[in-house]
């Protein structure tokens, strides 16, 4: 009778032990990686609350910013820039693009305030006159000078905003992966959260998946010296 009893709990704790492990499994579809740092310190800390409150006024932290080093001031830089304006401005996570190529530039004049685009829309690809023209502008522009284009002229920014209710990690995602696709012979740098987020992320995951395997490994060899046999090293392992 003992036998019998010991024989059918050893079953139901088996049982019981293997279903929740299946319903841990069926979890994990819901876990996510949080690559906003700033959820990991205090929130009711006051330099937190005000970094909060300033992200939330000024959209701080839905910006996103691309820097596209290389030969910006050539027909061909403009045009590579043009189109990856364009590009950037098609997708629906972002609220606002600006660049180079999209820009507009007040100017004083006789008859009163003149806007007009930096660079046309109907002049691109540009001349190497215009390139020339442009590049010794904005040299001189305080709006833009050392903002939109580094001082020796061989750098630019593209500066992105996150739409209000989109993730800005899957934001983020969908910007590098099309600044990717269309940055031509332009070296790139990323910057501002949305991006951050991205690499983050990839750190973790990355680092999940290296650590993960050795950490499996560690705990296999310790249940291997504890018990001796296969199923002392499987069974564990498996819940």
């Amino acid at each position: 009778m003992l036998d019998f009893i010991v024989d059918r709990g050893k079953w139901i704790v088996i049982g019981v032990v293997v279903l929740f492990s299946i319903v841990a499994v069926l979890s994990l579809a819901k876990l996510r990686v949080e690559s906003d740092m700033v959820q990991y310190l205090p929130q009711n800390e006051p330099v937190v609350q005000t970094f909060n409150k300033i992200s939330e006024d000024f959209e701080g932290s839905s910006v996103a910013m691309i820097s596209l080093e290389g030969d910006v001031f050539t027909p061909e830089g403009i045009a590579a820039i043009a189109e990856l304006t364009k590009a950037l401005e098609g997708l629906s996570e972002l609220s606002m693009v600006m660049s180079l190529t999209s820009a507009v530039d007040a100017k004083s004049t006789e008859w009163g305030l003149e806007i007009n685009r930096l660079v046309p829309e109907d002049s691109i690809p540009p001349s190497k006159e215009f390139c020339e023209r442009l590049k010794a502008y904005l040299s001189t522009s305080d709006l833009y000078k050392d903002v939109l284009i580094s001082k020796d002229g061989r750098a630019t920014l593209i500066v992105c905003r996150v739409a209000d209710g989109v993730d800005r990690a899957k934001a983020g995602e969908k910007v590098r992966e099309v600044v990717e696709q269309r940055k031509g012979k332009f070296k790139v740098y990323y910057g501002g959260m949305p991006l951050q987020m991205v690499f983050i992320n990839e750190l973790i995951v990355g680092d999940l998946g290296t650590l993960m395997p050795i950490a499996a490994l560690v705990l296999a060899f310790v249940l291997l010296v504890s018990f001796r046999n296969v199923q002392g090293v499987v069974f564990p392992l498996l819940t």
